[in-house]
């Protein structure tokens, strides 16, 4: 058997140089006599797919896919037809300008986050300073109308609440409005909540009830002054 096999190898390296050293190119005349007049791809002319349907469909239509035209709103038009705008445009005052005018006042009654105040809500305040306005005098005693503008309520784990009120006018005249904002934060108690919490939870889990702990409620006092400004344009 062993012989055989040596015998066939034999063959193999007898006639494997003729297979690696043979030079002759295989040529094939059939393909040579059907390709001989066909002209190469260079010279190959490409026609345009023409859609008789899309022309027809699209010969209307604008080029540019962004239209200038107005959106109207037509059931806005007839709910707010004859309505006035309560919101008041401040076109005179000059963000750019340093020249204000401070207008000092106090909260009428305490203003707190647990009285359930809401977004919208007018708060009355009162003018602790006469100050003149061009022609216009705002007297000491006057009532100043702010609006509540974010409220938050307190929340788990030493989460504070939240008080803005700004948009700040003159009771008696709304055409004199006053630019700055009362920002009032409850107790911060998540300050200690969390460490201690983290800190107490390896014992037994007993640092889970700190996080059933609310922040702080937000809360101006009737006493507590505060500066509104007026521009002087």
């Amino acid at each position: 058997m062993k012989k055989l096999l040596i015998l066939l190898c034999s063959i193999e390296l007898i006639f494997l140089p003729v297979c690696v050293f043979a030079d002759g190119i295989i040529e094939d005349d059939f393909a040579k006599t059907e390709l001989k007049n066909v002209s190469s791809l260079s010279k190959q002319v490409v026609f345009p797919i023409k859609d008789d349907f899309a022309e027809k469909t699209l010969k209307n239509i604008r080029k540019t896919s962004v239209y200038k035209n107005e959106i109207t709103d037509e059931f806005a038009q007839i709910s707010l037809k004859g309505k006035k705008s309560n919101v008041r445009i401040n076109t005179n005052y000059d963000y750019t300008s340093l020249e204000r005018t401070v207008l000092k006042i106090n909260p009428m009654k305490t203003i707190s986050s647990t009285k359930r105040f809401k977004e919208g809500e007018e708060v009355s305040f009162i003018n602790k300073n006469e100050i003149k306005i061009n022609s216009v005098t705002v007297p000491k005693g006057a009532e100043i109308i702010g609006r509540v503008e974010t409220i938050s309520p307190s929340s788990l784990r030493g989460v504070p609440s939240q008080l803005i009120i700004d948009n700040f006018y003159l009771k008696s005249n709304p055409d004199i409005y006053f630019v700055g904002s009362i920002e009032k934060t409850g107790a911060r108690r998540y300050i200690w909540v969390y460490p201690s919490a983290m800190l107490i939870t390896p014992l037994f889990g007993l640092g889970a009830f700190l996080w059933l702990v609310k922040g702080g409620h937000a809360k101006i006092r009737k006493r507590q002054t505060f500066e509104i400004f007026y521009a002087e344009n």
